[in-house]
């Protein structure tokens, strides 16, 4: 549970505090399905720079810590900004997508979509804590195969997250 909150407030932070910069060309938005978010993690970021239509790189203001990256993705006809997560070594260690970011209201129908969306992906039903968190998002979780799940919802903010279950997530 805490590396979830973990994860959420670092995103939150970096995203919304103007704490990354971009680099070079900014990528075309490419078809993607959840199946190949999920696969993400445990890959090398060199191998995923050019995927889904090239990725920007993602680094602190001071350029000290490489964050990850930032792609523009297409599912189910949206179009989404998708974040990774990289270790020091370079390996992705998680992946985001951000489906509402503050533009607008989020709506029980799309939340509900999204939801069965990741069940059918995960293979699983997911854990929903009912109450808003400490933050305010209500938080939907699946635990399947090695792998971690999350969507968090706000008024405003629709994320869905993907990592390898590790730790206290297995």
């Amino acid at each position: 549970m805490k590396k979830w909150n973990i994860i959420l407030a670092v995103s939150i932070t970096l995203l919304f505090l103007g704490g990354c910069t971009a680099q070079g060309p900014a990528p075309e938005t490419a078809e993607a399905d959840l199946a190949q978010l999920k696969a993400l993690p445990g890959m090398s970021d060199e191998e995923t720079a050019d995927m889904f239509g090239g990725g920007e790189e993602n680094w602190t203001e001071d350029k000290q810590f490489f964050i990850g990256r930032i792609f523009h993705v297409n599912l189910y006809g949206g179009e989404y900004n998708m974040y990774t997560t990289c270790s020091e070594d370079g390996i992705v260690e998680a992946v985001s997508v951000w489906i509402v970011s503050g533009e607008r209201a989020v709506t029980d129908e799309e939340t509900e979509t999204w939801v069965g969306r990741v069940t059918e992906l995960m293979g699983t039903e997911p854990v929903f804590d009912g109450e808003s968190s400490e933050a305010g998002s209500q938080n939907w979780k699946w635990n399947a195969d090695g792998f971690a799940a999350a969507i968090y919802r706000m008024e405003d903010t629709l994320s869905l997250y993907f990592q390898p279950a590790v730790g206290e997530l297995k």
